[in-house]
C-alpha cells in the first residue's frame, strides 16, 4: 500500500468520524439550537469563504490552463463552496463559539423579560421613552 492510499484513507476516516459525532450532538439539540446552530455553521462557512477570497487574491493562475474573465467571475462562487465543505467536516470551531455566544444573548434576553413581568412593567411600548425603558431595565437586573 502506498502512502497517498493510506493518507486518503486516514483522511476518509477522519471526516467520516467528524460527521458521525456531528450528526449525534445535531440530534440531541433543541429546535432553538438547531436554528442557532445553523446560523452559526452559515457565519462560519461565509467567514471561512472571505478569508479564502483574502487568501487567493495573490495567487497568478497558470495562463495556459487558466485565467481570464469567466474564472475571475467564478473564484468567490468556488471559495463560499469550500468554506461550506470546511464547515461541514468540521469547520474552524467558529460555529460552536458563535452559537454559544447566540444562545447565551437569548437566554439573558428571556431572563431580562422575565424580570420586567415579575416587576409589572411587560413589554415596553412604543410611546415609551428610551430612558425610561434602559432605567427600568437597570432596575430589573439589579434584583
Amino acid at each position: 500500500m502506498n502512502i497517498s492510499a493510506i493518507l486518503n484513507q486516514t483522511q476518509n476516516a477522519y471526516t467520516s468520524s467528524v460527521q458521525k459525532q456531528a450528526a449525534t450532538a445535531a440530534a440531541d439539540l433543541t429546535p432553538d439550537q438547531k436554528r442557532a446552530k445553523a446560523t452559526a455553521d452559515e457565519f462560519e462557512s461565509v467567514f471561512v469563504g472571505q478569508m479564502l477570497e483574502y487568501m487567493s487574491e495573490g495567487v497568478e493562475v497558470d495562463p495556459m490552463f487558466g485565467g481570464g474573465h469567466a474564472e475571475e467571475m467564478w473564484k468567490s462562487m468556488m471559495n463560499q463552496e469550500y468554506g461550506k465543505h470546511i464547515v461541514k467536516n468540521g469547520g474552524l470551531g467558529i460555529s460552536k463559539q458563535v452559537m454559544d455566544y447566540m444562545l447565551k444573548a437569548q437566554e439573558e434576553q428571556t431572563v431580562t423579560k422575565q424580570k420586567l413581568a415579575a416587576m409589572g412593567m411587560g413589554e415596553p411600548t412604543a410611546n415609551s421613552s428610551a430612558a425610561a425603558g434602559q432605567a427600568a431595565v437597570s432596575a430589573a437586573l439589579q434584583r
